[in-house]
């Protein structure tokens, strides 16, 4: 009689664990320590996007060296940076997290075919893997800090292709991939390094035309010593300017610039930026003679305000000894 008592106690405890086991499986309440994806980067000479409710995917193509990317008919150089951080996170990715197993909720978790951004990846034509990504989230991390409190964590809720688990993966995953082809396109301007630059000429409309150029360890502005800690700023800014917003298709046929920058850098001819008229909105548009057909809106970012100083921006400000 005891041992029937024992057994049936026994039951009645397993039977509540494989109820609360089968609750949180379909609630996706529990933990899953295993790989969504794993890649051969090396390998990887294609990655194809398909950002939430696009009718056309982006494509991301190595040739030779350089990644490019296409999409609308047309085909740029993509940001050398991004396409590395894109291999380096989808090297592998793992989650400690199962969130759901319900098909019905995709939608909710921006995972289902219209909320997700679809990423596949390629080489010499085969596909490697696919990760399908959808909204992010935070959760409040235990530990301590200065205030007394964890920190918070930021992940991403994603799925495999044609399957309906829902993982949470660590990091803002989506932040990778932009709505456009203009996400990924190289948005640097100029790089150029500042050591060897000698002289600088600012040429503006009427008499506001300027001129820095380097004497021994001074930077004069014509016959006035110019503020040293101003041109150092400047020339440091110049060894990395990106655009914000391209102009694409834009002719320089018959089109004069307003202003212009000569950087002579040791070369037998100086390198230019070159900012030429448009409308009040945009600003003028700006090119880079060693990035030709490359052209940025000025007034985005700040970028004519950035490059194109006025004299008033380099006077010395030390005042006379009496």
């Amino acid at each position: 009689m005891k041992n029937n008592k024992l057994l049936i106690i026994f039951g009645v405890l397993l039977a509540a664990v494989a109820c609360v086991w089968f609750f949180d499986r379909e609630n996706g309440d529990s933990t899953f320590n295993g790989e969504i994806l794993k890649i051969d980067t090396l390998a990887v000479d294609e990655i194809r996007v398909k950002p939430p409710k696009a009718q056309e995917e982006i494509i991301l193509k190595k040739d030779s060296s350089a990644w490019l990317v296409s999409g609308n008919g047309k085909t740029y150089p993509t940001d050398k940076g991004l396409i590395k951080n894109i291999l380096m996170v989808f090297s592998k990715l793992s989650s400690d997290r199962l969130a759901s197993r319900d098909a019905a909720k995709l939608k909710d978790f921006e995972l289902d075919d219209s909320t997700g951004t679809h990423v596949v990846f390629y080489a010499k034509g085969e596909k490697l893997d696919g990760i399908v990504l959808g909204k992010f989230s935070f959760s409040q991390q235990p530990g301590n800090s200065m205030y007394g409190q964890g920190g918070a964590q930021i992940f991403t809720y994603v799925r495999k292709p044609s399957e309906a688990e829902v993982y949470t993966v660590e990091g803002f995953l989506k932040s990778l991939f932009g709505p456009e082809v203009n996400s990924y396109r190289n948005h640097t301007l100029d790089k150029i390094e500042k050591d060897p630059i000698t002289m600088i000429k600012f040429n503006y409309p009427g008499d506001s035309s300027f001129s820095l150029e380097k004497q021994g360890t001074k930077w004069m502005m014509g016959k006035l010593l110019a503020d040293s800690l101003a041109v150092v700023q400047y020339l440091s800014s110049l060894s990395f300017i990106n655009g914000s917003a391209f102009v694409d298709d834009f002719k320089t046929t018959g089109n004069q610039p307003l202003y212009s920058i000569d950087i002579y850098n040791g070369g037998t001819l100086p390198v230019n930026f070159l900012a030429y008229p448009s409308d009040s909105l945009s600003g003028p548009t700006i090119g880079f003679s060693a990035n030709q057909g490359v052209y940025f809106k000025g007034n985005e970012g700040g970028l004519f305000k950035r490059l194109f100083k006025r004299s008033s921006d380099f006077k010395s400000k030390a005042k006379p000894k009496k």
